[in-house]
């Protein structure tokens, strides 16, 4: 996670290493998507933040499944 003036950008590297996780992102937060793996926000949307929590949780529990945590 990267604090910017205007905005808060979120690298989500298991998604660029892994596109099937593409798959799972829910239209809200693609919405958000800059590039292949990163989400920006302007503002406080717990929804959305809801989905990048899962979105999280699902890329931890892959690496862990591959050995890399």
């Amino acid at each position: 996670m990267q604090r910017k003036k205007n905005y808060v950008t979120v690298h989500l590297m298991q998604i660029f290493m892994n596109s099937a996780m593409l798959a799972e992102v829910f239209p809200a937060p693609k919405k958000r998507m800059q590039g292949k793996c990163c989400f920006n926000f302007m503002a406080v949307d717990e929804g959305r933040f809801k989905e990048l929590e899962r979105l999280v949780a699902a890329g931890l529990e892959r690496c862990r499944k591959m050995g890399w945590v």
